[in-house]
């Protein structure tokens, strides 16, 4: 049977290779097919496609249909229609009568009466889509535009009833009477917030169910918080309904419906057998199919009609997002009931409280708009630029929400000198601005083009100059006109120009951002504008490294303060006075082999009591050494061992030092935002330099615990250190960067240990100085270095590649986190796993670095200078460790999934505590190479486990991760808090510490199998498996793309960053593409304000494969927030949008089409499952701010 399927499928895929035609769609869609059996049946649907669509043009007698991305897809795969009239349904409502229309052309796209296209996917909601798009444009007109807010087709969706006279049944289809119906029994049509479209955009979900509790509520006090809700009493129609079968609809009121349209956009159903090729044009009667009641199966929306077209036709908007069609409208002929388009054209009913006053002013208001939607406003600016007279000419519509291109201009009568050179010079801005367009589509020549464009605003700067300069009033007056069209010509510029770094040389390769694709460690030199890139990881890696170093500069000199301070155990209670306290009996001197207790210890209950008396048979001599049951000369100036007093006050301020780095390190988020990296840095280093050197001046146990709190804000440097490599590097070499600096920075801890005594301390007291006086001297040593270092990060360094001084609108940025987020984050029992694997793993780095050198000086009685060189061996693993353990983390996920990461992190934990127990069983007995040996183990465990836990932080919750980082990052300082306060306070065993600590990290060890997600799996468990059509990898989906999560990586920290290595060869996929690619749209003052940002957003996308191109939004007539293809923000306020649902937004950019792949389980969770991490959702995309 396989031979068999081969031959048949042989000949397409030998006529698919040489099939231009079929590469050029393949490239153009960027499709990809798993194997040749895969393509070969695409291929036999596209044929068929272009068969189709050449006999569909021929039809049409012109073009207007072409190939989509749908051309290699099944029927089932398209665009789902979802008109459902029941059988027994009569038409009962008033048809309006209206007065004939007087306009020539009537476009409500140029008002804000027409809300953004939406997208209902493939379920057959459009009867829900259509009857929500009518009621919102009813209640912008009946308000004035007061209420122009998005409303909710998911309600009716969901909802609306099936019996009686509703008959609707959700993604299985309805009718927009029966959804009215349905509006007239409940409070009303929600907000889209309130309640969003959360249908899939595939077939395989059934219809969401629907949220009773919120629209029955939806009129109480939740309005004030949602933005409102639309109440609809009733519906008419616009004309009279045909409810007849076939041809015998032909003769539908079609001046009717034109005079409808004068007052509002109107409800439509159609024939839309064709529509799925359709592409630009007139779309004729003839190649739209029957007519009537039995043949209607898509319900849209009628905007408006131009009769002065020389093919007149009817503006309709479609619901199949704005990558179908001419960005989601179609043109039908007018001469006739094109598809059936007046069988069934309805007008909701929407009531609006007004005042006398209120209505008076909206009816001014609706009249302005009427003026608007019936007078094309930018084809006679570019003609009055041009000085030439309005009406001689046809302005064709032009689309809101596209560029000028170039106009036809006739040759007309003479002219004043005056008029000719302005007309001249802007036909000229005009002709050059289509020429840009041209060339930049056919990917030829982008810096011609820009040249071009460029040229186009300098001619109409010009135009508007000679305008301004000429005694005529009429040209004076053509002023403005030509500098509207500079600034559209400027946008051109801006989309033709040629990827290429503009800006200065830099001593790294950079990508068009400016930031660093490489990390050339030993590449130093240069200016800070040539190499911002290796200052700020220099800065950043030795700041944290001096951070560190003072953090735990006390550490070694811990014995030495504890003298100072007077509290050591012979200093407290004298062994003249007090001769049998506990730390004095059990005491042995390791360098002499001798006992306090000379001939052994007395217990009382398995404690010590006293030491024996001396044996009777014993050889003494009266006042030699053996005649005495103690020897108090063989215990250590400082008697610090464990069960102390001297012992608890050490324990207790290093507790107080990594307390203090909790807060720190929550409220520094808010401090970089606002002062930038280069600020934060300098500024911790200068306030932690006063208390290092304050430890100077420690005199008791008090000030001593007070000191090392506040040196511990220093240790908040490692959030800078992350967030300064992340402007500085692109998102190819960020992840090593951030690994490097972290892990060289924490090397500080161990270099200390070795540094602040063998370098500082011990010299000094050889040179001269006594112990209390050189360990002060030792501590002013760090202070100077910190306030030398924050003068060069200050002197030396800036915070972005292009910027002394960063402007938190360069980056991306979610909502500020509030006490909500946090409970979110900590109800989820995942999360509280990992704070706590993280406080075993860096909560054991922090408190070795507080207990080592003590310990080998009080246990092993080591010298300081040894004991402090074993100490800081620990430490000094983070040289390698802790990037070994993210490149483990991402190795295993490479082979074996997500899972391979909760493993490597679950083995990390466990050889972690294995070594650390170890370590709690290497007795004093031992030689010191042997406890040396299990450390460097131990240390070598802990860092991986540091580096696995950041390997899976990011996916955990990725809709909060700058909360989960955060929690997670202070669990690291709580799990030292746990260790100094509840394993290694004063007791008599000095190893049992180690052992329990060891049980409390193979405790969290043994719950990562409780880490589970649908869409990743867990230790034990495969992930579900996706819905049909939810695979990134799924073969010829029309989502295949390159790499789209780089690009939106591009804008740190919103956006996603793919943790693989990405391969040509891989499985590609990511976010549905149009031609158009990405978009943004901006009005001139923002594009004025960023256009540097929103050119090298684009620059680097191209790098990436897309295409994102700039869209002037002057001629939108106000701010606009919506749930669909788009998401933009005009440079101003929307107050309440801004306040509910996308603070710190100024502008957004999205995909221009969210596809099946992305929101089959929503997109944050396809995300998640294709290792993606998404931080800065909104709506149906991502969104970024410049």
């Amino acid at each position: 049977m396989f031979r068999a399927l081969t031959w048949v499928l042989l000949p397409a895929a030998v006529a698919a290779v040489s099939d231009p035609d079929w590469e050029a769609f393949k490239q153009k869609f960027q499709k990809s097919y798993s194997n040749t059996d895969e393509e070969s049946a695409r291929y036999k649907l596209f044929k068929a496609t272009q068969e189709r669509v050449d006999r569909l043009n021929k039809l049409n007698g012109e073009p207007a249909f072409g190939i989509t991305w749908m051309a290699d897809r099944h029927e089932q795969e398209k665009y789902k229609r979802g008109f459902r009239m029941p059988e027994d349904f009569e038409p009962v409502a008033p048809v309006r009568n209206f007065s004939d229309a007087t306009a020539k052309a009537v476009d409500w796209r140029l008002t804000e009466a027409v809300t953004p296209i939406k997208n209902q996917g493939q379920c057959g909601s459009c009867w829900a889509f259509s009857a929500t798009e009518a009621i919102e444009s009813q209640l912008i007109l009946g308000s004035g535009g007061k209420y122009d807010i998005s409303l909710s087709p998911q309600q009716i969706t969901s909802c609306a009833w099936s019996k009686g006279k509703f008959g609707c049944l959700g993604c299985d289809g309805g009718f927009t009477e029966g959804a009215y119906e349905y509006l007239k029994k409940v409070p009303g049509l929600a907000n889209s917030f309130y309640i969003p479209y959360v249908q899939s955009l595939t077939d395989s979900d059934k219809t969401a169910a629907c949220p009773q509790h919120k629209v029955a509520t939806m009129d109480g006090p939740n309005k004030q918080l949602t933005g409102g809700y639309a109440a609809v009493t009733g519906y008419s129609y616009a004309v009279k309904p045909c409810m007849k079968r076939g041809s015998s609809c032909k003769d539908q009121d079609l001046k009717g419906l034109a005079a409808a349209l004068e007052e509002s956009p109107v409800s439509v159903c159609v024939n839309s057998e064709n529509w799925d090729d359709y592409t630009s044009g007139v779309m004729s009667s003839a190649a739209c199919g029957d007519m009537g009641r039995d043949d209607l199966d898509h319900c849209v929306m009628a905007v408006g009609f131009n009769a002065t077209a020389p093919k007149p036709y009817w503006i309709v908007r479609n619901s199949w997002a704005s990558t179908w069609g001419m960005q989601g409208y179609i043109y039908l002929e007018m001469a006739e009931n094109t598809c059936g388009l007046a069988d069934d054209a309805t007008i909701p009913h929407v009531k609006v409280d007004l005042s006398e006053t209120e209505a008076k002013d909206v009816k001014e208001k609706r009249a302005e708009m009427f003026r608007r939607a019936t007078k094309d406003q930018k084809c006679p600016k570019i003609l009055t630029a041009a000085g030439l007279e309005v009406a001689n000419f046809t302005c064709e519509p032009l689309a809101p929400d596209v560029s000028m291109g170039a106009l036809s201009f006739v040759q007309e009568a003479s002219e004043t000198q005056a008029k000719r050179r302005v007309r001249r010079l802007a036909a000229l801005a005009v002709g050059a601005d289509g020429t840009a367009r041209a060339l930049h589509e056919e990917d030829e020549g982008a810096s011609r083009a820009a040249a071009a464009a460029s040229a186009a605003a300098l001619a109409a700067e010009e135009a508007a100059k000679a305008a301004s300069a000429g005694n005529n009033s009429a040209n004076r007056k053509l002023a403005p006109s030509a500098l509207s069209l500079a600034e559209v010509s400027r946008t051109e510029a801006m989309n033709s120009a040629p990827c290429e770094t503009k800006a200065r040389k830099f001593k790294c390769r950079v990508d068009s951002k400016g930031k660093a694709t490489e990390l050339p460690l030993l590449r130093v030199g240069g200016s800070v504008q040539e190499n911002p890139h290796m200052r700020a990881f220099w800065g950043s890696t030795i700041s944290f490294f001096l951070a560190f170093l003072g953090w735990f500069a006390l550490s070694p000199l811990s014995l030495e303060v504890a003298t100072s301070m007077g509290v050591c155990e012979n200093q407290v209670y004298p062994p003249a006075s007090v001769p049998t306290r506990v730390a004095y009996l059990t005491f042995k001197n390791l360098q002499t082999d001798l006992h306090y207790c000379q001939y052994g210890i007395q217990e009382v209950d398995g404690m010590p009591s006293d030491c024996h008396e001396v044996p009777a048979d014993a050889v003494t001599v009266a006042g030699s050494p053996e005649a005495q049951k103690y020897r108090p000369e063989v215990l250590s100036s400082c008697v610090c061992t464990p069960g102390t007093h001297c012992q608890r006050v050490i324990a207790n301020a290093g507790v107080a030092a990594v307390s203090s780095t909790i807060v720190v390190r929550a409220a520094l988020g808010t401090l970089l935002e606002r002062f930038g990296p280069v600020q934060v840095q300098a500024g911790l280093l200068t306030f932690g330099a006063v208390w290092v050197a304050m430890a100077a001046a420690i005199t008791a146990p008090w000030n001593y615990m007070l000191i090392r709190f506040f040196i511990g804000c220093a240790g908040a440097t490692f959030v800078t250190n992350q967030f300064w490599c992340s402007l500085m590097f692109a998102p190819n070499v960020v992840g090593t960067a951030n690994a490097t600096a972290a892990g060289w920075g924490n090397l500080g801890g161990g270099v200390t240990q070795i540094f602040m005594m063998s370098v500082l301390f011990t010299p000094m007291v050889n040179a001269g100085l006594d112990h209390d006086t050189a360990w002060r001297v030792a501590m002013l040593v760090p202070a100077v270095v910190f306030l030398l270092c924050a003068l060069a990060l200050k002197l030396c360094c800036w915070d972005t590649p292009t910027s002394k001084r960063f402007d938190v609108t360069v980056i991306g940025k979610t909502k500020k986190p509030s006490l909500r987020d946090y409970v979110e984050v900590l109800k989820d029992v995942r999360v509280l796993i990992m704070i706590f694997q993280y406080s075993a793993c860096f909560g054991a780095e922090l408190a070795m670095n507080n207990q080592l050198a003590t310990h080998f000086r009080t246990y092993f009685q080591l010298g300081a200078g040894d004991a402090t060189l074993l100490a800081g061996c620990f430490g000094l693993m983070n040289l390698f460790a802790r990037s070994l353990g993210g490149a483990s983390s991402d190795l295993c996920f490479h082979h074996f999934g997500f899972r391979g990461r909760i493993w490597v992190q679950f083995l990390a934990l466990v050889f972690e505590a294995i070594f650390l127990f170890a370590f709690g069983m290497v007795d004093h007995s031992q030689p010191w190479y042997v406890a040396l040996a299990v450390l460097v183990c131990f240390s070598l465990f802990v860092q991986m486990a540091e580096g696995t836990s950041y390997g899976i932080v990011p996916f955990m919750k990725p809709d909060q991760l700058a909360v989960v980082s955060a929690v997670v990052g202070a669990g690291g300082n709580l799990g030292a808090v746990i260790a100094g306060v509840g394993f290694y306070q004063p007791i008599h065993d000095a190893l049992l510490p180690f052992r329990v600590h060891a049980g409390y990290v193979l405790f969290w060890a043994l719950l990562s199998p409780l880490y589970y997600w649908p869409d990743k799996g867990g230790m034990f468990q495969a992930p579900k498996a996706l819905p049909k059509g939810s695979k990134s990898s799924e073969p010829g989906s029309v989502e295949t793309v390159s790499t789209p999560s780089e690009v939106i990586g591009a804008v740190v920290p919103i956006g996603a960053v793919d943790n693989r290595s990405p391969s040509k060869s891989a499985p590609r996929g990511g976010l549905c593409m149009h031609p158009i690619g990405l978009v943004v749209l901006a009005d001139d003052q923002f594009q004025k304000q960023y256009g540097a940002q929103i050119q090298s957003l684009r620059c680097y996308a191209q790098q990436q494969g897309y295409d994102l191109w700039l869209l002037n939004g002057s001629a939108f007539p106000k701010c606009i927030a919506f749930r669909g293809d788009f998401f933009y923000l005009k440079h101003c306020v929307v107050a309440e949008f801004l306040e509910t649902q996308a603070e710190g937004y100024t502008a957004v950019v999205l995909d221009a089409d969210v596809c099946a792949v992305a929101l089959e389980r929503g997109l944050d969770d396809w995300m998640r499952g294709n290792s993606l991490k998404p931080l800065g959702f909104r709506v149906q995309g991502l969104g970024f701010r410049v």
